[in-house]
């Protein structure tokens, strides 16, 4: 489970009436619980989602996860880079990926689970 709090600034690009790119910038930080131990972690994300309706492709870069263990026990979670998906489609598929994204990396959520005792 997760909850957050975030903001979100959005800069819309028209060709006449017609809407060509939007670019969504959101950043926050937020708690993820695990109900059955109970265990919190803290995590904070700030990234930019461009939306390139012409090429039909969403390109996020920057940071949409980042779960650090408080002591200096490191990081347990990272989701940062770059990520173009094709949005013509549902669910979008990868067309190019860049950076630590362990949310989609074989085996990437294995630290975090740990650290929530999963």
């Amino acid at each position: 489970m997760q909850s957050y709090t975030g903001s979100r600034r959005v800069e819309s690009f028209y060709d006449g009436s017609t809407l060509v790119l939007q670019r969504r910038h959101v950043r926050g930080d937020g708690t993820i619980t695990l109900p059955s131990t109970g265990a919190t972690l803290p995590y904070e994300f700030d990234f930019t989602f461009t939306l390139d309706f012409l090429a039909q492709t969403g390109t996020i870069t920057g940071q949409q996860t980042h779960v650090i263990l408080s002591g200096g026990g490191g990081v347990v979670l990272r989701n940062s880079g770059r990520i173009v998906e094709d949005v013509s489609q549902f669910p979008p598929p990868f067309l190019f990926e860049a950076g630590l994204h362990d949310y989609f990396d074989p085996g990437g959520l294995d630290e975090i689970c740990a650290a929530l005792g999963a």
